[in-house]
């Protein structure tokens, strides 16, 4: 097995923050799209109490899980990505927007478009929604012109250019499925809705979340880990299987060609696989054998994968409604926010360090590890939160049981409110002033 060196990044504490700060936005920028996130992440975990009995019963296809379900992917994932990416970008892909007082427009744009949609959705809105989709819409374009036509130039990492490059084509194509919807419920064309709902589903949850986790995690989580080594093969085969599987598979939902969905789904699978036997080397090679807050929810969103990896083909078998809704459980809300939390667990406390004492790096002076900045007990029970109630919904979710699931999905909130607390006090005094 070939092994290449993991090229190290500016993300633990440096011993002076001048050099990193050149390549860097301002720390407004991502902090103000992580707290909406955050934000956007409590009101999906209250979404998910109150729709989890509708998921047990077998109704997926109903208004409030669908205004629950964008509140994870367009308020809590996409904003995740739009302030990472600010941060990353220069880092790890070496490009820079072409301007950043397009950022707080993008932000706002997004937050109303996705307020509206989700409203819209749950009050199952025609009109509504539309106007929500025009501003989501509008805010990608002023974002994909700032950003992300620079992906595909990057000279630093082409292979995590060309794996995000194929997560916002695939957002694109998803953006284009939802108009296709919304003009269905308005009345203007006839589409069968399962099948379009399935493809756009699978379009915004794995062609864009898991195929831009794949791109960005093959850089970040080996660093997570301390892990100088990694196996190389693993990573060029698991995006490009990813995207072809969920291509095959949204072709196959809207041409009625059933085994295109299957091919595509275990496509998909193979994808996700190798993934997790990426993510399994990481760990066994890692030289951190500590695992703090970040790496136990790295470690806990692998486990969570290899969940997801098997409940999406036992349900790409038998596509019965319970089965189907404990698979985007664990995948929206198991897979993908354990993922970002760890993602946040490192670079929250890296920027937030980074903005308030490295002018004082080098000084006789004490001062705090970066990793000091994140409260023990707080991070502890976010991860156990999210971990088991999550579990406890999906497992729900297929026995039937309407009231666990309840259960469990109110453990899942208590984690989320959590995170959001915990890093309210992190950010809030690095957006207050510098300290001297």
């Amino acid at each position: 097995m070939a092994l290449t060196a993991a090229r190290p990044l500016p993300l633990a504490q440096p011993a002076t923050g001048a050099a990193v700060e050149e390549d860097l936005p301002p720390f407004r920028v991502p902090a103000s799209h992580f707290l909406v996130a955050l934000g956007w992440l409590v009101v999906g975990s209250m979404g998910l109490v109150v729709v989890s009995p509708s998921l047990a019963r077998g109704a997926w296809l109903s208004p409030g899980i669908a205004a629950t379900v964008h509140a994870f992917t367009l308020g809590w994932l996409l904003t995740s990505a739009y302030g990472a990416l600010y941060h990353l970008a220069p880092v790890v892909l070496g490009v820079q927007p072409r301007s950043l007082r397009l950022a707080p427009v993008v932000l706002v744009l997004h937050t109303l478009g996705t307020g509206l949609l989700t409203v819209g959705l749950g009050l199952w809105d025609p009109p509504c929604i539309g106007a929500g989709w025009t501003l989501i819409t509008a805010a990608l374009a002023l974002w994909s012109w700032n950003l992300s036509g620079a992906f595909r130039r990057s000279a630093r990492s082409p292979g995590i250019g060309a794996h995000v490059t194929a997560a916002y084509s695939a957002l694109w194509l998803t953006v284009a499925l939802a108009g296709v919807r919304i003009g269905n419920a308005l009345g203007w064309w006839m589409v069968p809705r399962e099948p379009l709902v399935a493809a756009h589903v699978q379009l915004a949850a794995v062609g864009f979340g898991g195929v831009v986790v794949m791109g960005l995690g093959s850089r970040l989580f080996p660093m997570f880990l301390m892990n100088r080594s990694t196996a190389s093969w693993p990573l060029r085969w698991c995006g490009p299987l990813t995207v072809a599987g969920v291509l095959a598979q949204v072709l196959g939902w809207l041409g009625a060609i059933s085994w295109l969905v299957t091919g595509g789904g275990l496509l998909t699978a193979a994808g996700a696989a190798l993934f997790l036997y990426q993510g399994a080397h990481w760990v066994r090679a890692r030289a951190q054998r500590a695992l703090d807050y970040p790496v136990q929810q790295l470690l806990a969103a692998f486990v969570l994968l290899g969940a997801t990896l098997a409940a999406g083909l036992v349900t790409l078998r038998w596509p019965l409604p319970r089965l189907v809704g404990a698979y985007g459980v664990l995948l929206i809300a198991g897979w993908i926010t354990l993922v970002i939390g760890a993602v946040y667990g490192r670079v929250l406390p890296f920027l937030t360090w980074l903005e308030c004492f490295s002018r004082r790096a080098g000084a006789r002076v004490a001062l705090p590890r970066a990793a000091d900045l994140l409260p023990g007990w707080s991070t502890h029970l976010t991860t156990a939160a999210w971990t088991i109630g999550i579990v406890i919904v999906a497992g729900a979710v297929v026995a039937g049981m309407p009231r666990v699931a309840a259960t469990g999905a109110s453990l899942f909130a208590l984690g989320s409110l959590t995170a959001l607390q915990q890093y309210l006090r992190l950010v809030l005094p690095g957006l207050r002033a510098r300290t001297p």
